[in-house]
């Protein structure tokens, strides 16, 4: 017999996930078990815009300009999802929440002019690949049950009155089949669809570098381990201050200038300096969550570091720069960086100065001085000139094979320096050398 399907139940799979001005949630209407949903914004004042799309063609796209509007839904199957969409405009700014909601009980009639004893009760677990199907009505009513086909190729014959199926794996749209008999004795079937969508339950997830832009960007590649469970909601907060994001495991993220990929497999650029240190939040499907803090030297590329922050001065020992040598590494300066010990950087080290930013010595007793030699090292400016390298009294500088760029003082010495310059290259600085005029130095 034909399927009709009567809505008794929203479960609110996720809630008020974005954190912004145009945060919600989401509720059945007057009632435990409904398909009329209302929407509530956390913020009534401004203008709103909600758009709701539905993944079943009875759906379609429903959009409200009221505060809290209610809907219904018609022909979503248990297990169907929809996208909900909130814009609030407050004083001319505007902000955007998007949430997924998710139908995971419903009672199914296969037929209206049939009586109440045909309506099958059907819920899903969180992890959305086990249905529970409730045939007391049928039992109660002097109905006998024959079988109930899952629409994975099982059947169970002679099911008790509550049947519950695991299907494993996500499956999509499949339909149910229920064979019974009246109790006159009519064979009767009744053919309902389910939406079969597998949710993990762990948040652990993988992160590696994506891409490097050491005057501007990294961008790292954060990959959930719930490959497989497309249904599955994943919210992410990325620690440096960007709104939370949200969606399906392989939904794609579209528009957003700081992430791409996909909701289960994104991709976050962070401006430099990153946040130090970066924690991670990820979430799934509104229920269980995890936070990781990340380490550098697995969201960076190989032997690159970021040292400092801006307008500070960091000790070298208090980076991630090896303790005394520093072999062909990328390394990126903010701020000033202090090398308050013998120290050599060797083997083509790049260095890619930030605006302001500095490299000074200062006098090391327990050594009685301080040498700093680079071999081969090419330090450059990024999007403005750096302030250079400076040497304060007692301490001395080695260069070979060298160059520098962009500097207001490339090399600025104080006082009883010994400085060895070998073959080096000064390009565009503003000073090249710098010492004053009363200094004693070689």
């Amino acid at each position: 017999m034909g399927g009709v399907m009567l809505l008794t139940c929203i479960f609110a799979q996720a809630q008020d996930l974005c954190n912004n001005a145009a945060s919600f949630t989401f509720a059945p209407y007057q009632s435990t078990c409904n398909a009329i949903t209302q929407l509530t914004p956390t913020n009534m004042s401004g203008t709103h815009l909600w758009s709701v799309v539905g993944f079943a063609p009875a759906v379609g796209n429903l959009t409200f300009s009221t505060a809290n509007p209610v809907f219904y839904l018609p022909g979503l199957p248990v297990g169907g999802t929809v996208e909900i969409t909130h814009t609030i405009t407050i004083s001319g700014v505007v902000t955007v929440c998007t949430q997924f909601m998710t139908l995971s009980c419903e009672a199914v009639k296969c037929n209206e002019n049939l009586p109440s004893q045909t309506a099958v009760i059907v819920s899903i677990n969180p992890n959305g690949c086990t249905f529970n199907f409730n045939l007391n009505n049928y039992f109660g009513g002097g109905y006998t049950v024959q079988s109930i086909a899952f629409g994975d190729n099982i059947t169970q014959n002679n099911p008790p009155a509550t049947v519950s199926h695991n299907y494993g794996q996500s499956l999509g749209a499949v339909n149910v089949v229920i064979n019974y008999t009246t109790a006159s004795g009519q064979p009767q079937t009744c053919t309902f669809p389910i939406v079969v969508a597998c949710k993990c339950d762990h948040p652990n997830f993988t992160y590696s570098n994506s891409s490097f832009d050491p005057c501007s960007t990294v961008c790292v590649q954060f990959n959930d381990l719930c490959n497989g469970f497309p249904g599955t909601i994943h919210t992410w907060n990325f620690g440096d201050g960007s709104p939370a994001i949200s969606g399906l495991q392989t939904q794609p993220i579209i528009g957003d200038p700081l992430n791409t990929g996909t909701f289960g497999d994104p991709v976050h650029c962070y401006s430099l300096p990153a946040p130090n240190p970066i924690v991670v939040t990820h979430g799934l499907n509104g229920l269980v969550s995890t936070s990781t803090t990340l380490i550098p030297a697995n969201y960076l590329p190989s032997n690159t570091f970021i040292v400092g922050q801006p307008n500070q001065q960091t000790d070298i020992d208090l980076t991630t720069l090896p303790l005394n040598q520093s072999n062909g590494a990328q390394i990126v300066v903010y701020g000033d960086l202090l090398i308050d010990h013998n120290y050599t950087f060797t083997n083509a080290c790049q260095f890619f100065m930030q605006p302001g930013s500095s490299m000074s010595t200062t006098f090391d007793l327990a050594n009685f001085g301080t040498t700093v030699t680079h071999n081969l090292s090419n330090i450059n400016a990024c999007s403005a000139m750096w302030r250079g390298i400076v040497m304060n009294s007692g301490t001395n500088l080695t260069m070979n094979n060298c160059s520098i760029s962009d500097a207001q003082y490339a090399i600025r010495f104080d006082n009883l320096n010994v400085i060895t310059l070998n073959a080096n290259q000064f390009r565009n600085n503003y000073v090249g050398i710098y010492t004053p005029p009363t200094a004693q130095n070689n």
